[in-house]
């Protein structure tokens, strides 16, 4: 197999089996499902004898406004010349308990798992190629130019560049971490990246700040906490129980 034959015969998607989408934090295009699994069972065979994800985990993260996220890492393999791949890994994710907004109450998803390995395998098949050219045309703004120049280099930022950047409020990687005493900013940021479905810090919105601002606060209470029963225990004193109590009010 050629090194671009998968990523040539399916990096375009039929109109029919696109869908645009804006769910209030991104715009873009959505991919039907069926029409990868179609894709995979037409090279490949059917799903068990030619291709198959294995679900490596599960888990889930508390959200801003108490909702409940959850995520999927899968492993996807492909049988190429009757033998199978290395496992293709990929993370998908989605809600269990979402907050709406408009009404003010959380509403439930009992699918959310199902849709979470949904994406994980959509991203894995992103890596063959997949609907390459869809996700390549919505990356436009961030990897090209306006007038249609791939790759072309983007302008160095300035000192005015980085005045706007703070007016909108968002922190550098340090400063966000070293405000709750996370000196080793660089690997607390790639655990919450890894716990947040592989996102990187640059794609932070305001509802994922926010999150990870609430779990390190959380985490800070629970080691205050720890270092102040610490503390009592090493002093050794005698507080008296209830029943001591008692005694000195009769």
């Amino acid at each position: 197999m050629e090194n671009l034959y998968l990523y040539n015969k399916y990096c375009e998607v039929p109109q029919n089996a696109l869908k645009p989408f804006d769910n209030g934090k991104f715009k873009g295009t959505d991919i039907n499902t069926m029409w990868r699994i179609k894709c995979l069972t037409e090279e490949f065979g059917p799903c068990g004898i030619g291709w198959y994800p294995e679900i490596v985990r599960t888990w889930t993260e508390n959200g801003a406004n108490g909702e409940v996220l959850c995520f999927a890492e899968i492993k996807l393999y492909i049988k190429v010349n009757g033998e199978w791949s290395k496992g293709i890994n990929a993370t998908g994710g989605s809600t269990l308990i979402q907050y709406v907004k408009s009404g003010q109450y959380h509403k439930s998803n009992d699918e959310g798992f199902k849709m979470a390995i949904t994406d994980a395998i959509g991203v894995a098949c992103k890596l063959l190629g997949f609907g390459a050219n869809t996700y390549w045309e919505q990356s436009k703004s961030k990897y090209t130019a306006d007038n249609g120049e791939e790759n072309k280099e983007q302008p160095q930022k300035t000192a005015k560049n980085r005045t706007e950047t703070e007016k909108k409020g968002k922190p550098s990687k340090k400063d966000f971490f070293a405000k709750y005493g996370y000196l080793a900013f660089e690997k607390e940021c790639a655990n919450y990246e890894r716990r947040l479905g592989n996102i990187p810090f640059e794609h932070w919105d305001d509802e994922i700040f926010e999150l990870v601002e609430t779990d390190m606060k959380e985490r800070e209470r629970k080691r205050v906490r720890k270092a102040q029963l610490s503390m009592v225990e090493d002093a050794d004193i005698p507080f008296p129980m209830r029943g001591d109590y008692a005694e000195r009010e009769d």
